[in-house]
């Protein structure tokens, strides 16, 4: 109903209707003359409940199909505070990082997906000019239903380990050890869970809630379970005590967030090492997506000219038969 860019720009024009003075079912009626189909039914469905008497919080809280358990708490922080606007341009800035981070690994991945449709493709070529269409295309598309069935059976492998919490988090520390990708994975779930524990906690959330919406946010299910875990901890140690106590979390951050707790500033820590993990990341990704490429360009060169090799060796042999 209200994907990543318009969930941003309906944050951000809401945060700056707020600031300007606007009340907040004004606000949300300015901005469902602008929109059309459902998500104006959306907004407006938004403005008749808080009219009714309820709390923007209350309002998307009935539609957890469309705000996450982290927006959900910020915005019920915001109000509580009185700092709804603050809040608002917290979500914005936590859903940016998160689109520019999904918009990175989509272009990055796209050349690899290329290649190899390309790998299936074009070996097959010789069927095209010697057979004919028809079995040119029986030839790849068996290979495409393969490769297809495949991504699906991962990806609904992927959706039933992540609705079982112990075997998810199992799933994510064995991930974790595979070379250079184990890195990147942890570092991004580490990364994510630090900005918007970070932007949770610059909103006003109380650090018990913020623990436990911002481990979710991660999506990482060991880090989401071992925060859970070591929650027990944050009364007696604070924050840093707890992230110390998972096992997960590098020594940097743990050291930066007792910093940060002793001197008040412990959300600018945060965005500080996740900005920081983030972009080793990314460096990381950057190397993977320049190799992988490579490799799968260099394994079609050489299953091409097999198959060429083998056409002209066949070729040859038929006429020294003759």
């Amino acid at each position: 109903m209200m994907n990543s860019a318009r969930k941003i720009y309906f944050y951000r024009q809401l945060a700056t209707l707020l600031e300007s003075g606007v009340n907040i079912l004004r606000a949300l009626e300015l901005l469902a003359e602008q929109e059309r189909g459902k998500l104006r039914s959306l907004l407006r469905d938004l403005h008749n409940a808080i009219e009714s008497g309820s709390s923007f919080t209350q309002a998307v809280s009935l539609r957890k199909n469309v705000f996450s358990d982290f927006e959900i708490n910020i915005i019920h922080s915001g109000e509580i505070t009185g700092n709804l606007e603050t809040s608002l341009h917290s979500i914005t800035e936590y859903l940016e990082k998160t689109q520019k981070r999904g918009r990175r690994f989509f272009i990055g991945i796209l050349y690899p997906l290329i290649l190899l449709h390309a790998a299936i493709l074009i070996p097959p070529i010789v069927i095209l000019f010697l057979e004919g269409l028809i079995p040119y295309l029986r030839a790849v598309s068996r290979s495409l239903v393969y490769m297809y069935m495949f991504f699906l059976l991962v990806l609904t492998a992927l959706k039933i380990i992540r609705r079982l919490a112990s075997i998810s988090a199992l799933c994510d520390r064995i991930l974790w050890v595979i070379p250079i990708v184990g890195g990147i994975i942890k570092k991004l779930g580490i990364s994510r869970f630090a900005t918007s524990l970070a932007l949770s906690l610059r909103a006003g959330l109380n650090p018990d809630t913020a623990l436990e919406t911002c481990s979710k946010a991660s999506g990482s299910a060991a880090i989401k379970l071992r925060v859970s875990e070591s929650q027990k901890f944050l009364q007696q140690e604070g924050i840093a005590g707890v992230l110390k106590k998972t096992g997960i979390f590098p020594a940097t951050m743990i050291e930066m967030a007792l910093t940060g707790e002793r001197s008040g500033k412990i959300d600018e820590m945060l965005l500080r090492i996740g900005s920081s993990l983030e972009d080793e990341a990314n460096t990381a990704i950057n190397i993977l997506l320049v190799v992988l490429p490579v490799l799968i360009y260099l394994a079609v060169a050489a299953y091409i000219a097999y198959i060429i090799i083998s056409s002209y060796v066949g070729y040859f042999q038929n006429i020294s038969f003759k």
